[in-house]
């Protein structure tokens, strides 16, 4: 009668060691089939630009644009909004800082990319209105001081 309980015993413990064990090796015949698959690079960029857009971090999308506006002439594949808004940044600050300078040709030159940005910008319009009143409400801090 003893050896029947602990023959249950070791059967019960056998087959969930079999259950693991056929688990861990599906898993590790899976992971070995995706190792290869890669996401594309674009959506894991535009993936990183939404999750900046919708924590509003417009710093580290204009420093973004700057440095990949130095190793490429032209934007990845998939990138181009990306390099809008990020220029669209850069542009509407510079007006700020060339309205301030008084320097009436850069305020022409820039007010001129400016609007064409403005025009380009389609799906992240709503951004580029939200980059303005931030701005603004930074050069009016500034000359309230």
């Amino acid at each position: 009668m003893k050896s029947n309980k602990w023959d249950v015993i070791l059967n019960i413990f056998l087959f969930i060691a079999s259950v693991c064990f056929v688990l861990c090796f599906c898993w590790m015949i899976y992971s070995i089939k995706n190792r290869e698959k890669k996401e594309d690079p674009a959506k894991q960029y535009r993936n990183a630009f939404e999750r900046e857009i919708k924590h509003k971090a417009y710093g580290e999308i204009t420093d973004d644009y700057l440095l990949k506006k130095r190793s490429y002439s032209e934007p990845p594949v998939g990138c181009e909004d990306i390099y809008r808004i990020g220029e669209y940044a850069h542009v509407s600050f510079m007006l700020k800082v060339y309205e301030a300078e008084k320097n009436e040709d850069k305020i022409r030159r820039n007010g001129a990319r400016k609007e064409a940005l403005e025009n380009e910008l389609s799906v992240y319009e709503k951004y580029g209105d939200e980059i303005d009143v931030i701005l603004e409400e930074a050069v009016s801090g500034i000359n309230k001081d």
